[in-house]
């Protein structure tokens, strides 16, 4: 059935619904779909039926996933874009979009911004330490984003990414002050009481005293 339903969507003769519907049956057919679907994301005149195929990436293993949230992520419509980010969070290999992602939290819109964030939150970025997490620079920065829902985000995306770090940043001081978002205040306030106490170093010239008996 996989090759009825892509050569129908391909065609684009259905209306939006029916096409709707044939892209909901494609993970049922157990054919092999995943490369069609994945190319009609490009193809599909409607932005619904675009971001309904966006949707059922999330089923189709690499490298089609990638190819076709590529393509999303740069289309015009901001839905489409926005449903793109979101599923390349729950992607496997979905660290390959990293580059897309980050240029996606420079766009105008607050809703893709905060998409974008979660997603990298989401994927776990390339080995090593936290500070070589290429989106780690860049999320911090955003930690004075304009909208509130962007700022919280972030927060949540740093503290899956980086917890420690996170807890050390001194904008949480600010955040818990956040009188435009109680939601951003709350998340920043609780970081910083799990912020551990810092340590001293005994200065020089000081001197240990010695409890004798």
């Amino acid at each position: 059935a996989a090759p009825v339903l892509l050569k129908r969507l391909l065609n684009g003769n259905d209306p939006v619904p029916v096409r709707l519907a044939l892209v909901d049956a494609l993970p049922n057919t157990g054919g092999d779909w995943q490369e069609g679907a994945a190319a009609l994301v490009a193809v599909d005149a409607s932005p619904r039926v675009r971001k309904k195929l966006v949707e059922v990436l999330r089923y189709v293993p690499p490298p089609h996933n990638l190819s076709g949230l590529r393509l999303a992520l740069g289309d015009e419509d901001l839905e489409v874009r926005v449903a793109a980010a979101r599923t390349a969070g729950f992607t496997r290999d979905g660290t390959a979009l990293f580059t897309e992602l980050v240029s996606a939290t420079f766009d105008e819109d607050w809703d893709m911004r905060a998409a974008a964030v979660q997603a990298l939150g989401q994927l776990t970025g390339p080995r090593g330490t936290p500070q070589q997490n290429p989106a780690r620079d860049r999320l911090v920065r955003m930690l004075s984003d304009e909208r509130a829902e962007v700022r919280l985000q972030v927060l949540l995306a740093l503290e899956r990414i980086d917890p420690a770090g996170l807890r050390r940043l001194p904008d949480l001081e600010r955040l818990a002050r956040d009188r435009r978002s109680p939601q951003v205040a709350e998340v920043a306030g609780r970081l910083l009481r799990e912020r551990p106490p810092e340590t001293t170093t005994p200065t020089a010239g000081s001197h240990n005293v010695v409890a004798t008996p």
